[in-house]
Formats: C-alpha cells, sequence, structure tokens
C-alpha cells in the first residue's frame, strides 16, 4: 500500500506530481471488504462500500482492472503507440541500404490493364496518381510502417524524395514483406475486372492499419511512462 509518486499528465503535456497505488491493490481491499461482510464485521455506515467491493469483484479480476485503467486514464493508447513501434523496428531500418527494385513490371501493367490504359513496357513515365497507389501497399505491411518510411526517406529543397521507400525496408521481416504482400496483391489484381473491383478485394485481403496515433520519430523512440494508477 505504498503510494507510488508520479508525474501527471495534464493539457499542455506532463508537468507536477501526484500519488497513487498499483491497480491491483482495487481487487485486494474489495476482498477484505467481502471477507469482513461474510463475518459480519462491517460497521452499517461501511455497508454500501461492501456492496459496491461485491460487484467489482463479480466483474474484475486483477487482470481485468489493469486493462480497465488503462482505458480509464488514456493509457491504452500509449499500449498502442508500444505495439505499433515494435512493428517498425521489426520491419524498417533507420538507416538506406542500396536500391533494389521489388515492384515489377507484371504490378504496373496490371495497373494499366485495370484502368483501361494503354501499356507501352518500354516507357519509364508514369501517372503521378501510380505513385500513390505504390505507396499505398506500404501502409498494408504492418502497423506504423509506411509512416516510418515516409518520414525516413530524404527529399530535396522542392519536397520531392531522393530514396525509395524499399531501401529502409530491412532484410529479415520488412523486405520479404513486401514481397510476399505484392505477390498477394498481382493475384488480386489478375481475377479483377476493373480497378474498383480490384480495390474492393484488396481493402478485405489486406486492409490498411490505422495510424490514429501521432508517431513521434524525431530524436529517437520515445520513452513511455507506466501506469501507476
Amino acid at each position: 500500500m505504498t503510494p507510488i509518486e508520479f508525474v501527471p499528465y495534464g493539457g499542455s503535456g506532463y508537468q507536477g506530481r501526484a500519488f497513487g497505488y498499483k491497480a491491483k491493490l482495487l481487487p485486494q481491499v474489495c476482498w477484505v471488504y467481502q471477507d469482513a461482510a461474510m463475518a459480519g464485521k462491517l460497521l452499517p455506515s461501511q455497508a454500501h462500500i461492501g456492496q459496491r467491493c461485491l460487484a467489482l469483484l463479480r466483474a474484475l479480476t486483477d487482470h481485468a482492472i489493469e486493462d480497465l485503467v488503462d482505458r480509464a486514464t488514456g493509457y491504452e493508447d500509449q499500449r498502442k503507440l508500444k505495439a505499433i513501434l515494435r512493428s517498425i523496428e521489426k520491419h524498417v531500418r533507420k538507416d538506406a541500404l542500396p536500391y533494389i527494385k521489388m515492384f515489377d513490371i507484371e504490378f504496373y501493367r496490371q495497373i494499366y490493364r485495370l484502368n483501361r490504359w494503354p501499356f507501352d513496357p518500354e516507357k519509364t513515365a508514369r501517372p503521378g496518381v501510380i505513385g500513390h497507389w505504390t505507396n499505398d501497399i506500404y501502409d498494408r505491411l504492418a502497423p506504423g510502417v509506411g509512416l516510418a518510411l515516409r518520414t525516413r526517406v530524404r527529399r530535396n529543397a522542392s519536397g520531392r524524395p531522393t530514396q525509395k521507400m524499399t531501401q529502409y525496408l530491412n532484410k529479415e521481416e520488412g523486405k520479404p514483406r513486401l514481397k510476399e504482400v505484392l505477390e498477394g496483391v498481382k493475384a488480386l489484381m489478375r481475377v479483377s475486372t476493373d480497378w474498383q473491383d480490384f480495390q474492393n478485394k484488396l481493402d478485405v485481403a489486406f486492409p490498411r492499419f490505422e495510424e490514429a496515433l501521432s508517431l513521434p520519430f524525431e530524436g529517437g523512440l520515445p520513452k513511455l511512462p507506466k501506469p501507476t494508477a
């Protein structure tokens, strides 16, 4: 029951100090009241507390109370952030590898077919929207990967990328995952009748990972506080 000092989070960030208790203490206190109630030792003024403790014990376990507190304090979002950061570390490098082409001619041939555009394999200039569609694949690899890659890629003074996103995928997890997804995407393309049909299939087979959390990449990975209450 020793209080734990922590820095509370307010509207302008972490500031000041406060004291709390480990979340698992709550069920233990409830059991004390429940045992006292069963033994007939509660005072009349404590009866309502005993009733609330009984209700909590019926709904909670030691594990569930931590999840409940995480949701109530907003720490659940930080747990999601940790999971996204682990996903990024698993797939994305901090430095760029030499460029190796991974989006082959068949990928682009299918894009042109599904949009009913004339295709010339000798031409390298393509509509700008194809770059957007290509980058969309990265958002379907794993949580946070697409955003991390776009953050790492170097750009020139006009904001145009001077590197390829594939250069920051690592060899252990990132590149094999992209190859796996690309093979699946091309298979979907072959059995689709037009671009909208393909998009519908793609969203089912390889949905985008939500990027609802703001990922602070500048200055390295953030240190996340452990909840104490």
